[in-house]
C-alpha cells in the first residue's frame, strides 16, 4: 500500500501598475509598467509565497495625439525576489522628448514604480514621478491599473 500525496493546491496573483505622464491637455506622452505575479501554496494550511515572476514596458508616443516624439533612455529593475511572506520588483524608467520648443532643449519624465505581493492575494504598491526639463511644469501623470 502506497501513501497518498495530496495534490498541491496553489493559486497565482497578478498586478500591474503603470505611471503616464500627460501633457497639459490630457494626451498621453509616455508611459511605465511593471507586472507581479506571484504564486500561493495553499497546502496543510500555510499559506506562503512559492514562486514569482516579473515583467515590464513603456511606451513612448512617436508621435503622440499632440504631434511630440517620446523616447526611452532606460527602464530598469532596480530590486526583486519573493521570501514566503511577500513577493516584489521594483523598477525606475527616464523618457525624454525634443520638442516642446527649442529642440536643443529637452524634458525628461521619471518614473519609480515598486509592486509588493502578499500571500492572501492582497499587494502594496508605490509609484512616483518627476519631470525636468523645458516645459516640464505643464506635465502631469497619474497612476494607472491594469
Amino acid at each position: 500500500m502506497g501513501v497518498i500525496t495530496p495534490n498541491a493546491l496553489t493559486t497565482t496573483y497578478s498586478r500591474t501598475v503603470g505611471v503616464v505622464t500627460q501633457d497639459p491637455v490630457n494626451i498621453d506622452c509616455c508611459k511605465s509598467w511593471l507586472k507581479l505575479n506571484w504564486t500561493v501554496d495553499l497546502d496543510y494550511n500555510k499559506v506562503m509565497v512559492i514562486s514569482y515572476s516579473k515583467s515590464k514596458g513603456q511606451w513612448d508616443g512617436q508621435p503622440t495625439l499632440g504631434t511630440t516624439y517620446w523616447y526611452l533612455d532606460y527602464h530598469n529593475y532596480l530590486s526583486y525576489g519573493y521570501t514566503s511572506s511577500r513577493a516584489y520588483v521594483e523598477s525606475n524608467a527616464k523618457h525624454h522628448n525634443y520638442d516642446f520648443q527649442d529642440d536643443n532643449l529637452a524634458t525628461y519624465a521619471n518614473h519609480y514604480i515598486y509592486v509588493e505581493g502578499y500571500p492572501n492575494g492582497k499587494y502594496y504598491y508605490e509609484a512616483e514621478w518627476n519631470h525636468t526639463g523645458e516645459y516640464s511644469s505643464l506635465l502631469k501623470a497619474k497612476v494607472y491599473f491594469q
